[in-house]
């Protein structure tokens, strides 16, 4: 299927890579890596809510959830492959596909988990119970497969978070981020684009997640 299909083959090989590079940089040891694609129920409602309206919901690849002083941190990851060496058009096409995905998703999350002080939904407490499943879920995978540190999974203050998320009494933030993967081009340094952090990969970074030798050609 993968031969077949090379966007598709493409997909995976850049949320691997990502997954690598969060968990070189540290972002996995407290963190719980959630992939999008595998829960496109979340998305279905508001795909009908919005039948009559002329916006096409996008959604992104990645979220990554974290505890940070007490709150639910939802970081929002969306993952792109620039072509050959590319153009700048390219790369900032690029970027703000990156903004719309991650836009759209946070609409879809804030509507159907973030509890609301008036006309919230009839449903709130199913809701939160299914993110605190989820979050519980993923939570219990990363500890059993050693994907996070221990103390940080068995820590009160991640369990607090999710009885709370349970209870709908929870604050939530979110962050966005984009990582674009050059396998012809050089790594940039991070950049802030429309409130998302942007992270250009290179050929350098990529042979050294993957442990390339440099003598090998990269693929085209």
């Amino acid at each position: 299927k993968l031969i077949n299909n090379p966007k598709d083959a493409r997909e995976i090989i850049g949320l691997a890579l990502t997954r690598l590079l969060l968990e070189r940089d540290g972002a996995l040891h407290d963190g719980v890596l959630i992939p999008v694609d595998s829960h496109t129920d979340l998305f279905a409602e508001h795909k009908r809510q919005l039948q009559d309206v002329d916006i096409r919901l996008h959604r992104n690849d990645l979220i990554l959830a974290r505890v940070r002083h007490g709150r639910l941190s939802l970081q929002l990851i969306e993952v792109k492959f620039r072509s050959g060496s590319g153009s700048p058009a390219e790369e900032v096409a690029l970027k703000e596909a990156i903004v719309i995905k991650n836009a759209d998703t946070q609409k879809v999350l804030e509507a159907r988990f973030v509890p609301q002080a008036e006309a919230d939904r009839l449903d709130r407490e199913i809701q939160n119970k299914q993110l605190a499943n989820l979050l519980q879920f993923y939570l219990d995978r990363c500890r059993r497969h050693g994907l996070i540190d221990a103390h940080i999974a068995d820590s009160a203050d991640i369990q607090t978070v999710i009885r709370a998320v349970t209870e709908g009494n929870f604050e939530v933030e979110f962050e966005r981020a984009g990582f674009i993967y050059n396998l012809q081009g050089t790594s940039k340094q991070p950049e802030q684009y429309k409130e998302n952090r942007i992270h250009v990969v290179g050929n350098d970074t990529i042979r050294e997640l993957l442990d390339i030798p440099a003598d090998v050609e990269a693929p085209p």
